[in-house]
């Protein structure tokens, strides 16, 4: 190690160890405070890491620095004593000449019962100096610019969530692609995974940018599995920067300042308390950097009490505002607020439902109003014990009319009904719609029943057959219709006809029987 002349100590650090070094540049030059640092070029000569390298927890009581001993506990990670509620965070980083996968290093050390590590990480940013957290468990983040992968020699903080837990770096960490590193901050390029956890949930996250130009983010998660109060195991403390230039942060229900923030589902409405600070008076901005899975139709609302004002930032696309160091008001936990608010929408309902049986099975058709795109449509079919099962669901698109087939309905009586999730959340019923089914049936005839035209189907047409008789009686046995038809496939109009059941019979040119089915006409 060196001090800060650069003269070299006799000091020893551990392999996966990091150092937090501020660096201005050539020493003799005259510091000021606009003065822009040299171009310096670090380097640094010896063997490759390779193997399992663990990491050491060092610390003047368990290691002197000076002795050059390695440390007694290989691998051990700090965590605060009892009564101590600070997170175990550990300075650490990559000791690989290789870009690794923050999500193997995780698995590779995780025991739920004997080594229950965070799976929450922690990255400084350049340069606004700003620690961004990543998730490894939800694949979510504080800030849409850090992922899954850390560049080769780059530092970061991992966390103890009790005693006597560890973290091995191995081999297998390793990816084959790798991130070359700007400036102190990795460039993520290809390798970074898009923003968002594994069961899609839906995120936003929010950006404070100065009028120089650093920004820093803050990410929101919603999914009816989470809650608004702090989970350890998930939610992300925030961490200031060294220095701090800037902070952007949320507070969870229960008062926990956070970076990442996993709460329930915002379909009834959010409002999220925010906590902003500067090191430096002037202008800045708050803007959506990206945001996933929220509907459209909900506003995000960013309040500014200070100024008794709110807008839009869905819409706007920015909103700006003044910090001054000099006033508390203009900054801290008490300024600012995120609201997703509901849309004032007209009650969604369920025009009509129907079904009718088709050549590929039977089709379920049903008609909407007021639906969003968050509206969800589960397809239902009753089963024998007499409860229903569900055979598919569609999302809504907002065009009012859908459709949907079962391929392999059940031979005799098929009863259907269709569940419904409006935007609000509400769960209702439609009505149960009877279809008669049976492949075997030389003769189909749908829809079943009918109050206009009916689709009569020959299933096995006969070879070289030509034309068919085609006669329709009533249950009296009169016949009410007699035509010549050709081919598989016919249309007839029976909404002249009395309500009633019908049996329709089909017989070859030379009068031979063919096929025979029922049909019934309502109102």
């Amino acid at each position: 190690m060196l001090n800060i002349n650069g003269t070299l100590l006799n000091q020893v650090m551990p392999v996966a160890n990091s150092i937090f070094m501020y660096f201005i540049g050539n020493n003799s030059s005259t510091v000021t405070s606009g003065r822009i640092p040299e171009n310096t070029t670090v380097t640094a000569t010896g063997y490759l890491n390779q193997g399992d390298i663990p990491y050491y927890w060092w610390s003047t009581v368990s290691y002197n620095l000076n002795n050059g001993l390695p440390p007694p506990s290989p691998g051990l990670l700090y965590n605060p004593p009892a009564g101590d509620t600070s997170p175990g965070v550990n300075q650490t980083g990559n000791p690989y000449a290789s870009t690794i996968d923050l999500v193997q290093l995780y698995n590779d050390n995780y025991n739920a019962t004997t080594n229950p590590i965070s799976p929450v990480f922690h990255i400084l940013t350049v340069p606004s100096a700003v620690y961004q957290t990543y998730d490894v468990a939800t694949n979510t983040s504080s800030s849409s610019s850090v992922g899954r992968y850390i560049a080769s020699g780059q530092g970061f903080y991992a966390s103890a969530t009790g005693t006597g837990q560890t973290l091995t770096f191995k081999e297998d960490q390793k990816v084959s692609q790798q991130l070359p590193v700007s400036g102190g901050q990795p460039l993520l390029m290809a390798l970074k995974t898009p923003i968002g956890n594994a069961n899609n949930s839906a995120n936003l996250h929010l950006q404070l940018t100065n009028n120089s130009g650093l920004i820093t983010q803050t990410g929101f998660y919603f999914n009816s599995s989470y809650t608004d109060a702090f989970n350890s195991q998930h939610d992300a403390l925030q961490l200031p920067g060294v220095p701090m230039t800037m902070d952007l942060s949320s507070f969870s229900t229960d008062g926990k300042r956070l970076s990442i923030n996993e709460m329930a589902d915002y379909s009834k409405g959010k409002r999220i308390k925010l906590f902003v600070n500067a090191d430096t008076s002037g202008g800045y901005y708050f803007s959506i950097a990206d945001i996933n899975n929220v509907d459209t139709l909900f506003d995000i609302l960013l309040i500014d009490k200070l100024k008794k004002d709110s807008v839009n930032i869905r819409k706007v696309k920015a909103y700006a505002f003044t910090i001054s160091t000099n006033d508390t008001t203009t900054f801290g936990a008490n300024r600012f607020e995120l609201a997703i608010k509901p849309p004032k929408l007209p009650p969604y309902q369920l025009v009509s439902f129907t079904g009718e049986k088709v050549s590929t099975g039977v089709q379920l058709l049903w008609k909407t109003v007021n639906e969003s795109i968050s509206t969800g449509f589960t397809i239902q079919t009753q089963l024998a014990d007499g409860t229903f099962s569900p055979l598919d669901s569609l999302q809504s698109n907002g065009s009012g009319s859908y459709s949907y087939i079962d391929n392999k309905p059940a031979k005799g009586i098929n009863n259907y009904r269709l569940k419904q999730n409006d935007v609000n959340s509400s769960v209702t019923y439609s009505m149960v719609v009877a279809v008669s089914y049976d492949e075997s049936n030389v003769l189909g005839v749908y829809p079943n029943p009918t109050k206009g035209a009916i689709n009569i189907n020959l299933n096995q047409p006969k070879a070289g057959a030509g034309q068919y008789n085609l006669s329709i009686y009533d249950s009296m046995g009169n016949q009410v219709k007699h035509l010549s038809v050709s081919g598989s496939n016919w249309s007839e109009d029976v909404s002249g006809y009395l309500t009633g059941t019908y049996i329709i019979e089909l017989t070859d040119n030379k009068g031979a029987f063919v096929g025979k089915t029922k049909f019934v006409k309502i109102q």
